[in-house]
């Protein structure tokens, strides 16, 4: 009677704002549209590669200006090379090393002949300061080398709209227990919020997909360049038992981490979540910032051991997270909010259904994922200068 009373109640409040036991950061349908954006993928050049060096000269690569080699001797007189500096470089990560010449051995004071040349010289790596030449010797040219400084991340671009900006994901984004969209709000300013309460990831829930509703964002204003999201959640609470039979015993079992039924719904919601990041991609979403649940503490519709199934697979979000750069060649970076040490130890952030955070909790979270932003200059303002116009 008691999850019936629940269901009824939840239905009651479904048109309002949706309903969500977990999800991504995503705003509901009602809500007015706000502006925000995702970050550029860092590009991270190889070394290019040092012009080959001309006899007498160490090769010079295009970051670090190597030493010079010593001038030939004039007969029977030594002269000494040059010592350059080199400008300090940063390592390249990609290209083989040249080699610099080495001098050659001195001419004896008084000799009439020039001084024999040196041999090769030992591999330089980028970066690193001119070997000093040893005097009186002209120095076989040394052969190219491949180097070259790691390029400076490419600045993400700035936010120059609100609409730029969007919110997905289920209850713990948007729900009626807690002002995170408020709070949001306040601290960022202006933005789309797509989150329902009561949606899931790829099984379950009672309000539809996550990735549906970055397609509805898309498909309102596809100038988007960041986001915030949750998800996964509701796949597990509100199980789909018809897709998974027995599922609905997740969020109870001590032992749930181990049953194939929830290892398989973990599995379809992170392999959609991982499609989705792909998807913001293609889209042009330079960044986005992927909050996970805290441990909750339960109870009545939340499970009696829901944190169990949590804890399997708050690392395969994670992984799925901080893979979607090398997944998406480079294209969108993916910023993991683990909200398990946020809320650590903090039971009054918590609302009375044992599932969702309260205001006080939500206001933290928005200041949680308001820093990251600022750190990583994801739709900053140009005021900001740290971020491309």
């Amino acid at each position: 009677m008691a999850k019936q009373s629940w269901i009824l109640g939840e239905r009651a409040h479904a048109a309002r704002v949706g309903l969500t036991c977990l999800g991504l950061v995503v705003g509901c349908n009602n809500a007015p549209p706000v502006d925000n954006e995702l970050l550029p993928a860092p590009a991270t050049a190889a070394g290019t590669g040092a012009s080959p060096g001309a006899a007498g000269r160490s090769s010079v690569t295009p970051a670090t200006t190597a030493g010079s080699a010593a001038s030939p001797a004039t007969p029977g007189t030594a002269v000494a090379g040059n010592t350059a500096a080199g400008a300090a470089g940063r390592p390249a990560p990609a290209g083989a090393a040249g080699q610099t010449a080495s001098a050659g051995a001195a001419s004896v004071a008084g000799s009439g002949g020039p001084a024999s040349a040196g041999t090769g010289g030992s591999a330089a790596l980028a970066g690193s300061g001119g070997a000093q030449s040893a005097a009186g010797s002209s120095a076989v040219a040394g052969t190219s080398g491949a180097a070259g400084s790691a390029a400076e991340r490419v600045k993400p671009p700035c936010l120059k709209k609100s609409s730029q900006f969007i919110a997905l994901g289920d209850s713990y984004v948007n729900w009626i227990t807690h002002s995170f969209p408020d709070d949001f709000k306040k601290e960022f300013g202006e933005y789309r919020m797509y989150a329902v309460g009561g949606a899931s990831m790829a099984s379950g829930g009672i309000s539809g997909f996550i990735p549906d509703q970055l397609t509805m964002a898309i498909r309102e204003d596809k100038d988007i360049i960041a986001g915030v999201m949750t998800g996964g959640g509701n796949d597990i609470l509100i199980a789909d038992t018809i897709m998974y039979p027995g599922s609905d015993a997740c969020k109870d079992r001590t032992d749930s981490a181990t049953m194939k039924v929830c290892q398989d719904v973990v599995k379809n919601a992170l392999d959609t979540a991982g499609k989705m990041m792909k998807s913001a991609a293609d889209a042009g979403i330079k960044d986005v910032i992927y909050m996970y649940y805290p441990h909750i503490p339960g109870g009545g519709f939340g499970g009696m051991n829901p944190n169990v199934i949590l804890d399997y697979s708050l690392p395969m979000a994670r992984a799925v997270c901080e893979g979607a750069e090398a997944a998406t060649s480079g294209k969108m970076r993916c910023h993991f909010l683990d909200l398990q040490p946020v809320f650590e130890g903090q039971t009054g952030w918590f609302a009375d259904d044992g599932i969702h955070e309260n205001s006080m909790g939500s206001a933290v979270m928005a200041k949680e994922v308001v820093k990251i932003l600022k750190a990583e200059c994801i739709a900053q303002p140009e005021a900001s200068g740290c971020c491309t116009p």
